[in-house]
């Protein structure tokens, strides 16, 4: 259920995975054109006999080059995962995650002439790199660390409250086309482009819950 407001470009909804008691041992390994190369493992299930604790831990190494030319994607990112059930009634997960794109592909673009009509000099390449590989930076690192709990006071009423903080931080550096400046159809001008970001992100969500019926409607109310 989506609620509040909610920005022009939409909503992705990302969900983690969470600790289960099912045994899960899993590695994957993919490759592909472009250099594709990437390897990544899931794993979970229980962690003492009285079936309290559970854990997951997932994490992925990829590796690919982008249709820009001197152009790639590198990630690592790892997601350890903990759930503890005290009793029948509560659960406590704590989730972390770790990710790196030491290169994290390209934000250039191409102009207007040459790639959606002609120019006196013909099309430019769909691949073609304006900026300078000697020159490019596209890094982004970022940690997170929080918790889901939830608690049910009686069937009628439950608590949970998630709680997250995200630290993110960023560096791009770019020769991107510039819009203000032409010469003519056939001479592209740029000019460098540097962004740095470094961004702290709290958010917690308290939901109480409650569950009741009026004849033969049933009704969910959530405050």
């Amino acid at each position: 259920v989506l609620y509040g407001q909610v920005s022009p470009g939409g909503v992705v909804v990302m969900t983690s995975k969470r600790p289960t008691a099912q045994s899960i041992h899993e590695v994957k390994f993919s490759t592909g054109n472009r250099h594709l190369a990437e390897t990544a493992f899931d794993f979970g299930g229980k962690l003492n006999d009285d079936n309290t604790l559970f854990y997951r831990l997932n994490g992925i190494a990829r590796t690919e080059h982008e249709f820009v030319k001197d152009s790639k994607q590198q990630r690592v990112a790892i997601a350890p995962a903990f759930t503890w059930l005290p009793n029948e009634d509560t659960s406590f997960t704590l989730l972390t995650s770790y990710q790196n794109d030491p290169k994290a592909g390209s934000r250039n673009f191409l102009p207007r002439a040459g790639t959606l009509f002609p120019t006196s000099a013909g099309y430019v390449p769909y691949d073609f790199n304006i900026s300078e590989p000697s020159f490019n930076k596209s890094r982004r690192e970022q940690a997170s660390i929080g918790y889901s709990f939830e608690h049910n006071f009686s069937d009628a009423l439950s608590f949970t409250q998630n709680l997250r903080f995200t630290h993110r931080d960023e560096d791009y550096k770019y020769l991107v086309y510039n819009v203000n400046s032409k010469v003519n159809d056939h001479t592209v001008t740029r000019m460098a482009q540097h962004e740095t970001q470094m961004t702290n992100e709290f958010g917690v969500d308290n939901q109480l819950k409650g569950l009741f019926d009026t004849g033969e409607v049933k009704h969910t109310v959530l405050g």
